[in-house]
């Protein structure tokens, strides 16, 4: 599992317990509500969002012929569809990144090697259905 999306779930329920803690705290309720709500909210929603968007996220391979005008229709399949900017751009390896800090730190960089007839494409898996259309 990926710790950053452990990290990105656990931070979301947190805010949302503090609230409820704070507004149980006005209400006079008990403490161990929140905190029993705390612990079935990381483990129904926490443990399982972290293990999907883990998974989502892993960088697959794909392999295509390296045809004249293929690597621009990818670019724009990367960064219209993708959101991605492009940060490493020489003749063998184009690097992609979200543009936001925040973003760039939860997702994967998607990778574009360039070969003589191939073309290599390391994308996270939840993308990979935009390039077997092409």
């Amino acid at each position: 599992m990926n710790k950053k999306y452990f990290i990105h779930f656990t931070w979301i329920v947190t805010l949302i317990m503090l609230i409820f803690t704070g507004l149980c705290l006005v209400d006079g309720v008990s403490i161990f509500v929140p905190f029993f709500t705390y612990i079935t909210a990381m483990i129904l929603y926490v443990l399982p969002m972290s293990f999907i968007g883990s998974k989502e996220a892993e960088l697959v391979c794909i392999e295509l012929e390296n045809e004249s005008g293929k690597i621009k229709q990818i670019e724009q399949i990367i960064t219209q569809k993708m959101k991605r900017e492009i940060i490493i751009d020489n003749v063998t390896e184009k690097k992609y990144c979200k543009k936001n800090k925040y973003d760039r730190w939860l997702t994967n960089d998607i990778i574009l090697k360039i070969r003589k007839d191939k073309l290599y494409i390391y994308v996270p898996k939840i993308y990979e259905r935009y390039f077997y259309n092409n």
